[in-house]
């Protein structure tokens, strides 16, 4: 078995936040926003089927716009678009690969470190399909097709665990370590995402159990909402199992927030949950 990258060797907790449920035009990359971003956050993590579809003068402005700010895209979320299927009958490999090689070198110019694989509609089981055969699928996107575009990179993939409500497959945190095992991979892990998986009570027990496999969290209460002041009893069991696990990777905000009193306030919270560890 390979050895896994273990973000606990990091010296400090990086704190970001997701562009794509900032308001409730879901997916955009909120250019204008940047400035205000990049005086609280330290990274930005932005909607990767939206890089793939803009048009290259849009991302040379969004190239513009995070050098201008200094800021970073540490991570990208969003990674495969609807209208592409990843398992089943109506998977196309060739429609896959074209998607991803005008995507890739993208991700690359802006320096991202790391993809977050949700996707649910893409990764659905169609009707008759099982799971084993969708993490057969799976593995063999991620290691066939997914690791060699990204070596020259050397981008992580995040296998992020989703609710039962947005996908029929791969729900909680044992089921994407189980096919972490199968990928064998260092560059290979999970993301904890508190709005996918606090409705599920082994969530703080598998968070502390297979704490090494999980790279990078997202942090939103329920219907997408900021924690703010007053975290419900849900968050705090998520943040809870996290410091048992003395998680010290990165965070990033996935929720809506309105500007930028709310993203100060957010984060400051962030860290007080996560201080003295």
């Amino acid at each position: 078995m390979i050895s896994h990258y273990n973000p606990s060797v990091e010296v400090f907790m990086k704190i970001g936040v997701c562009t794509n449920f900032l308001s409730k035009d879901t997916y955009t990359l909120h250019m204008e926003d940047y400035g205000k971003l990049a005086k609280v956050f330290e990274f930005v993590e932005l909607p990767a089927m939206t890089i793939g579809q803009i048009s290259e003068e849009k991302f040379e402005q969004l190239k513009n716009g995070l050098n201008v700010n200094g800021l970073n895209c540490d991570y990208v979320t969003n990674l495969f678009p609807e209208d592409i299927s990843l398992i089943g009958d109506d998977s196309n490999t060739k429609k896959i690969e074209n998607y991803l090689n005008g995507l890739i070198p993208r991700l690359e110019h802006i320096g991202c470190k790391g993809i977050v694989f949700g996707s649910g509609y893409a990764r659905r089981l169609p009707d008759g399909v099982n799971s084993t055969y969708g993490d057969y699928c799976m593995q063999k996107l991620i290691v066939d097709i997914l690791l060699p575009k990204l070596e020259k990179g050397r981008m992580k993939i995040l296998i992020e665990p989703l609710h039962p409500d947005l996908c029929n497959y791969l729900n909680a945190i044992d089921h994407a370590v189980k096919l972490c095992k199968m990928c064998d991979s260092p560059y290979v892990g999970i993301v904890a995402d508190s709005y996918n998986l606090m409705y599920n009570e082994k969530t703080p027990e598998q968070i502390e159990k297979y704490a090494h496999y999980i790279w990078h969290v997202h942090l939103s209460e329920h219907e997408r909402k900021c924690p703010g002041n007053n975290p419900s009893e849900d968050f705090m069991k998520f943040i809870l199992a996290l410091r048992k696990a003395k998680y010290k990777g990165s965070i990033s905000f996935e929720c809506q927030m309105s500007d930028y009193r709310e993203y100060q306030k957010n984060k400051e919270v962030c860290e007080r949950l996560f201080e003295d560890l």
